[in-house]
């Protein structure tokens, strides 16, 4: 993160998030690995002060993913670098709140353009485009972008984003929810929870729209 306030009117809040790690399958016979977390995504907020806790916000959001992404037992790439990415410029105004051991901020933008760009023509149409296009622009728009950190108890944490996206002919939602449990100065437990809904892409017949993601890690943590 690299973030700016000037103390009086202006913020600049800049944040790039990266994950990519790897999972080994017993009944895959077609790849030794695959992903089991890839994201690539940066947001730019430039804020003016309207009262204490409102600001007018101009916000950009980009994510795109580092590897292809594979099924068990399946060739077939599914999603790549570049495929797809996909940037949201919205306008509209930012609440802030800061409580004893709650923060949160609602960026709320009745208007946005959504701009998305699928590499491997062959995936095209599973991320929404027409047939053999690269590109996709939509405009008036309205988009919903809300991050909260909430340290629920001495060492238990729970961090969040939930992000809500309209045209008006299709809706994508999404919720992710990091708990981070500390048990000692140097080993920390991480539960990971990622609903999503996304009409907008192409599903399978009889699937859902509706997908969930969870992964519980152990790591260890070194300060300095």
């Amino acid at each position: 993160e690299a973030n700016y306030n000037n103390k009086q009117k202006i913020t600049f809040d800049n944040k790039l998030e990266m994950k990519l790690g790897f999972q080994n399958t017993r009944g895959d016979d077609l790849h030794k690995y695959k992903t089991n977390s890839d994201m690539i995504r940066m947001t730019n907020k430039l804020g003016l002060r309207a009262t204490s806790r409102w600001y007018y916000t101009a916000q950009l959001q980009s994510w795109t993913q580092f590897y292809p992404g594979y099924k068990s037992n399946d060739e077939k790439v599914y999603s790549d670098f570049m495929s797809p990415f996909e940037t949201v410029f919205s306008i509209g105004m930012e609440y802030k709140l800061s409580v004893k051991n709650f923060n949160l901020t609602a960026n709320i933008s009745p208007l946005a353009f959504d701009y998305k760009y699928v590499d491997r023509l062959g995936l095209s149409t599973s991320f929404g485009l027409r047939e053999n296009k690269h590109e996709k622009f939509e405009y008036g728009a309205a988009n919903m972008t809300i991050n909260y950190t909430w340290n629920m108890f001495k060492n238990v944490s729970w961090t969040g984003r939930i992000y809500y996206y309209t045209n008006y002919e299709k809706v994508q939602v999404e919720w992710e929810n990091t708990i981070n449990l500390t048990i000692n100065r140097f080993l920390t437990t991480q539960l990971f929870l990622y609903p999503r809904f996304d009409d907008g892409a192409t599903r399978q017949e009889g699937k859902s729209y509706f997908q969930f993601y969870q992964q519980l890690s152990l790591g260890f943590k070194a300060s300095f």
